[in-house]
This record gives C-alpha cells, structure tokens and sequence, in this order.
C-alpha cells in the first residue's frame, strides 16, 4: 500500500538530514575512498566525481527532493482514494503510517554525544591518510579558513618534509616540569688573553 512509499520517502530525507549534519562531507569523501583503498580498479582508492555534482546532490537535490516527494504523496493518497479500497482499508493504512512516522519522530530525540572518532583518529582513514594526499573539499561548517583542496595528513609532524630535516627549524626541546626555570643558557667561553710578540 501506500504506507511503504510515503514512509520510505519520510526515512530517506531524514537519513539525508542526519548524513548532512552528523557524518559531514569530508567523512563521506575519505569513507568512500577507504572502502575502494587497495581495490583493483582504485588502488589508492577512489575519489568522489564529479565533486561539484555529488556535494550539490548531497546538499540539496536529495534533502528537497525525497521531502517533496513525500509531501506529494500524502496530499495525493488524502484527496484520492488510494486503489480503490475501501475506506476502513485505507484507515488502516493511515493507522500504520501514523505509527511508524510517530516511532521515529519519538526515538530521533534520544541522543548522546557522537562515538566517531576525529578524522585524523579513526583506524579505518589510516590508509588513506598517512601520508598520502586526499582531495577534501569546504569543510562543512562553510569556514572558508579551513578550505583546502588538497592536504596531506601524516601521522607525524605536519611541518614539510624540508622543514624537519633542517636542524635550525626544530624548536628547543621542552624540559619537565620544575627544570624549565632552572634551564640556563650555555656559557660561551671567553677567548684568553694572549700577547703576541711583535718583531
């Protein structure tokens, strides 16, 4: 009946809510490219393309879309009769489609702080962070600062490789805790005084 598509459109905009706020496009991108890391076609993993296209489709074509669609087809069932059936038929329908919308709309609100890992932690983006370069793009907050188009995440220094093989760019070490006052710049030693015999 009509229970099945209404409900399907209902739980595909949410699910396209939650993915937009919670997963965020930047995991969507590395999760794409871990899971084809190693494949045959994709060794290094494959990247999302058209990128403009995807993030235009997961932003709005999909959200607006699938929540229209729904609204159609509410109105559309409401001021036809749905197949034919008869009217105790269809307030079943209604019945269930009440039911099933109110479960999670009740359960949607349960929420607790999220259990992914940052980007740089999770152990499934290892392989394709390291010390490879990823194609990110905006980040999801819009900040413009943190736009990168390309940046390469090691899971050491992020300092350029020229940068920490010169000595003179590394920073002094730190002391522990008490022996950093104590620290004491080192003592030159003075030249003697020497008298050289003049002919």
């Amino acid at each position: 009946m009509f229970v099945g598509t209404i409900f399907l459109l209902a739980v595909c905009f949410i699910e396209s809510i939650i993915l937009n706020f919670d997963l965020g496009w930047k995991r969507l991108q590395l999760a794409l490219k871990s899971a084809t890391h190693g494949s045959e076609r994709h060794p290094e993993g494959r990247n999302i393309f058209p990128k403009w296209l995807c993030r235009y489709d997961f932003v709005v074509t999909v959200p607006h879309a699938t929540a229209f669609l729904c609204i159609y087809q509410i109105v559309y069932v409401a001021s036809n009769s749905y197949g034919g059936y008869p009217t105790s038929l269809l307030a079943w329908g209604w019945t269930l489609l009440a039911l099933c919308c109110a479960t999670v709309l009740l359960t949607i609100w349960k929420r607790d702080e999220s259990k992914l890992p940052a980007i740089e932690d999770d152990p499934k983006f290892q392989e394709v962070l390291g010390n490879e370069e990823v194609v990110i793009s905006e980040d999801d907050n819009g900040d413009k600062d943190d736009f990168v188009e390309e940046c390469a995440i090691s899971s050491g220094s992020d300092k350029p490789e020229a940068a920490r093989d010169d000595p003179e760019s590394m920073s002094a070490p730190l002391l522990p805790d008490g022996e950093q006052e104590q620290a004491v710049e080192p003592k030159t030693e003075e030249a003697s005084n020497v008298e050289v015999p003049v002919e």
